[in-house]
C-alpha cells in the first residue's frame, strides 16, 4: 500500500513555493504583505502566490487575514517548526546565497563580501539581530557595472525584507588603502560572496 506524502514534502519541489518560503521566514517576523505586493515582490503570477500561500496555511507554516478588501499573509508565530524553518532557509537561501546569485554576472566585479553586524552573527558573535546587511563590492577600475549592482541589492532586499547597502571599491584601494573604512572593514567579520554556492531560483 502506497502511503500519503507526509505534508511537508512537497514545499520543496516548488521553485514559487521555495521563494514564497523564503521571503516570509527570511524578513522581519511581524511583516504583513498582500498576495499581490509578493506576487510583485517574487516576480510570480498572483495566482501561483495564492495557491502556495493555501497550500502553506494548510500545513499551517503562514497564516493569512483580510484586511477590508485585501488578503495579508505573514509566517505563522504558532508553527512548532518555525524556528527550525528559519534556521534552513537563512543557511540554505539567505543573504550570501541569494546576493551571489544575484551578482554571479555582474561584468567588472572581482570580488564581493558581506561584512558588518549580519556577517558578525552569521560568524556567531554575539549581539543585537541585524537591521540591515552590508555589501561590499571589489570592481576594476571604470568596468564595473554598477548599475546590475544597484539592482541585485534591489532585488535581494525585496528578498530578504531587509534594505542591502552597497559599499563599491576598486582593487587598487582595496589592496593598499590601510585607513580609516577599509581597515575597519577587514578588521571585523567578512563573508566571501564566491564561497557560497549560489541558489538556482531563476529556472523553473
Amino acid at each position: 500500500m502506497q502511503r500519503k506524502a507526509p505534508p511537508l514534502l512537497p514545499l520543496f519541489r516548488s521553485r514559487s513555493l521555495v521563494l514564497l518560503l523564503a521571503h516570509l521566514l527570511l524578513r522581519e517576523e511581524d511583516s504583513l504583505e498582500s498576495v499581490s505586493q509578493l506576487a510583485v515582490k517574487l516576480d510570480l503570477a498572483s495566482s501561483t502566490v495564492q495557491r502556495d500561500v493555501e497550500l502553506l496555511e494548510q500545513v499551517g507554516i503562514v497564516r493569512s487575514l483580510r484586511v477590508g478588501r485585501t488578503r495579508v499573509v505573514s509566517a505563522d508565530p504558532g508553527c512548532s517548526s518555525l524556528g527550525e524553518l528559519r534556521a534552513l532557509f537563512a543557511k540554505v537561501y539567505g543573504p550570501p546565497q541569494i546576493l551571489s546569485e544575484l551578482l554571479a554576472d555582474v561584468s567588472g566585479l572581482s570580488e564581493s563580501f558581506i561584512f558588518g553586524s549580519w556577517a558578525a552573527r552569521y560568524q556567531g558573535e554575539a549581539g543585537p539581530a541585524p537591521g540591515d546587511i552590508d555589501l561590499l563590492v571589489i570592481c576594476e577600475e571604470k568596468k564595473l557595472d554598477a548599475n546590475r549592482v544597484y539592482e541585485a541589492a534591489r532585488i535581494a532586499s525585496e528578498r530578504l525584507g531587509r534594505e542591502v547597502n552597497i559599499s563599491i571599491v576598486n582593487e587598487d584601494e582595496w589592496r593598499t588603502d590601510h585607513t580609516g573604512f577599509l581597515d575597519t572593514i577587514r578588521e571585523r567579520p567578512l563573508l566571501r560572496l564566491s564561497e557560497f554556492s549560489a541558489v538556482a531560483l531563476r529556472g523553473s
